[in-house]
């Protein structure tokens, strides 16, 4: 996160963007970390798929309108101790909701 005087910015935790951006006043971290507002968008229409170790965003796969969105992760992810070939080795990720 960065500070200006008065303003706030973070980086895009998705790894194929990285785009700086303002955040608003108050505004915490998802469960994905910060996202921008387009890839925050994304969430909503794709699936994600999130490192396990450094919690970075690595890929939006598209879904189905009527589809329940899933994170699925990777253990690890070419931006921490992994390789892009770990990218591809996915799980879903379970929460205590998936079984209510």
């Amino acid at each position: 996160m960065i500070r200006i005087p008065g303003r706030r910015f973070a980086q895009c935790n998705n790894a194929d963007c990285r785009a700086l951006f303002a955040l608003e006043e108050g505004e915490r971290p998802s469960a994905y970390g910060y996202l921008c507002p387009e890839c925050l968008a994304r969430t909503r229409t794709h699936h994600v798929v999130q490192c396990s170790s450094c919690a970075t965003i690595v890929n939006f796969v598209a879904a189905l309108e009527n589809e329940e969105k899933t994170t699925f992760v990777v253990g690890k992810c070419s931006n921490c101790v992994g390789g892009v070939e770990d990218e591809r080795d996915v799980a879903p990720l379970y929460t205590g909701e998936s079984y209510a």
